[in-house]
């Protein structure tokens, strides 16, 4: 076995890692705010509230009306993942098999950026709340018509930047509402199995199932969530890497991957949770 891969293996092998995280692996990371390129381990987002305007007197002063601003933390986080490749000539002339390589490594950080992202938008911290009362019910469409006046009330912008994430169970009790899966009220290109099962647009939101939402093991209840994309940040300090090296007493190459990341709650009144029974049967709403 030759103890060298070229560099040409090597730079296809980094693209192919970096493609399946940015399409597949990181479902979340376009849906919140992103700062690239920090340096440390915290970084910090910025906000502002909501500002006024005031008259001025003919050659009086601009009023200054600040809408208070503040700046919230973020601590990134650095995740390994790595595996021993033995096959590595075989590997350098078979695309198929560098590429399912590179794509178990992507999800695998792919689905730690979406859990750190929905760690942040899921806690518990200010955030409104929709069926805390009657939490035995699934996902009903006057959930999510509550869950939109919250967000519409506390002036957050409905400007197409606004994201829902439900369970599967939760995403086909979506399904069962025809205003939400009937081509009568959305139209032909709306239709959510024409774009894959997985996404769609509805209300203005974008409509996503994600498997990695919380979820009780005892009493079933799920928190499925609407929220803005100012609301939520995702800093990266490193952009997932791979690096090979040879382990002479492993008789293989050793591939290592890592990134450094973290995310955070920015503005709690941009996040609305529901809770919904994740085990009801599901019925039209």
């Amino acid at each position: 076995m030759s103890t060298q891969i070229n560099k040409w293996f090597i730079e296809e092998f980094q693209t192919d890692v970096h493609a399946a995280y940015q399409q597949q692996g990181a479902r979340l990371r376009h849906t919140v705010r992103t700062k690239n390129n920090v340096r440390g381990e915290k970084t910090h987002f910025n906000t502002a509230g909501i500002v006024g305007v005031g008259d001025k007197a003919r050659g009086g002063n601009v009023p200054i009306i600040t809408g208070g601003r503040g700046r919230v933390e973020c601590t990134l986080i650095s995740k390994y993942g790595g595996d021993y490749v033995e096959d590595i000539d075989e590997l350098k002339t078979n695309i198929d098999e560098k590429q399912v390589i590179a794509m178990s490594f992507a999800w695998a950080h792919g689905r730690h950026t979406d859990n750190l992202i929905i760690e942040a938008i899921t806690q518990d911290t200010n955030t409104h709340r929709v069926n805390d009362a009657n939490i035995a019910t699934g996902l009903k469409s006057a959930h999510v018509q509550e869950a939109l006046e919250k967000l519409n009330q506390a002036d957050v912008p409905d400007d197409g930047a606004r994201t829902a994430l439900v369970t599967p169970h939760a995403w086909e009790e979506l399904l069962a509402i025809d205003a939400f899966a009937k081509a009568d009220y959305i139209g032909k290109e709306s239709l959510p199995w024409l774009g894959g099962s997985e996404a769609k647009r509805w209300r203005n939101c974008l409509w996503m199932m994600h498997t990695g939402l919380p979820i009780n093991t005892e009493n079933k209840v799920a928190s499925c969530v609407i929220f803005h994309k100012t609301a939520v940040g995702h800093a990266i300090g490193k952009e997932l890497e791979a690096q090979w090296s040879w382990e002479n007493t492993k008789s293989a190459w050793f591939l290592n991957t890592r990134m450094l990341q973290g995310a955070c709650l920015i503005d709690p009144k941009g996040v609305v949770k529901i809770h919904v029974k994740n085990n009801q049967p599901i019925s039209t709403s």
